[in-house]
């Protein structure tokens, strides 16, 4: 911008020392001729400073126009890189939203297997307590009737109230399931299945003996 405004001074001061000399010559032909040949040279110096305003004004434009693409494009490289990085830590958010979600769903069945076991385990204790209990009644009963049968019989049936007592005496107690074994599921028939130290799977049958399955 100061080259264009020191041209267009130049060209000026030509212009004005031209006008000055035709005012103060000698109206002659030959004042004429100079006057002529220094309006010439004067518009010629005017148009060469009009076209290195021209060129000067153009190249300060494609300078502007370089400046101003250059920072759209560090811009855009700007903008580009933030979405990547927001992209990286948005899938990263969801990766582990994902993992904390598969460890709560875990952790959701781990608990609830264990429930299932617990209340498995103990509706095996009570129906084994109920089967031991029903035993029991039934082997006092069986006892209590073979006294009374032993009180009715004579004096010389003394080897029958023997045997009666070392019969009552071979009484088995009710065989229930182990505290320690397991109750892993039930049978089409209703009956829990038990799984023993070594893998084996039984059930109590109503006699309240074990009876081992395949």
């Amino acid at each position: 911008m100061k080259k264009i405004i020191l041209i267009l001074l130049v060209s000026f001061g030509v212009y004005a020392t031209a006008a000055a000399q035709t005012t103060s010559a000698q109206p002659s032909s030959s004042v004429s001729k100079e006057k002529n040949k220094a309006d010439k040279e004067a518009i010629a110096a005017q148009k060469k400073a009009d076209r290195q305003a021209k060129a000067l004004a153009k190249k300060q434009a494609e300078q502007a126009n370089a400046t101003s693409v250059n920072q759209t494009t560090a811009t855009d490289k700007a903008t580009i890189a933030a979405q990547k990085k927001a992209d990286r830590e948005a899938k990263a958010l969801a990766k582990k939203q994902a993992k904390e979600q598969a460890k709560a769903a875990t952790a959701n069945a781990n608990t609830t297997t264990d429930q299932a076991s617990v209340a498995a385990q103990k509706k095996a204790d009570r129906e084994a307590k109920a089967l031991a209990k029903k035993q029991a009644k039934a082997n006092q009963a069986a006892t209590t009737q073979a006294s009374s049968t032993v009180q009715t019989t004579t004096t010389p049936a003394t080897t029958s109230v023997a045997k009666v007592k070392r019969q009552s005496t071979v009484v088995n107690p009710a065989n229930t399931a182990h505290p320690a074994d397991k109750a892993i599921s039930t049978d089409a028939k209703g009956r829990t299945i038990y799984q023993g130290p070594r893998g084996g799977k039984y059930y109590i049958d109503k006699s309240g003996n074990k009876e081992y399955v395949k």
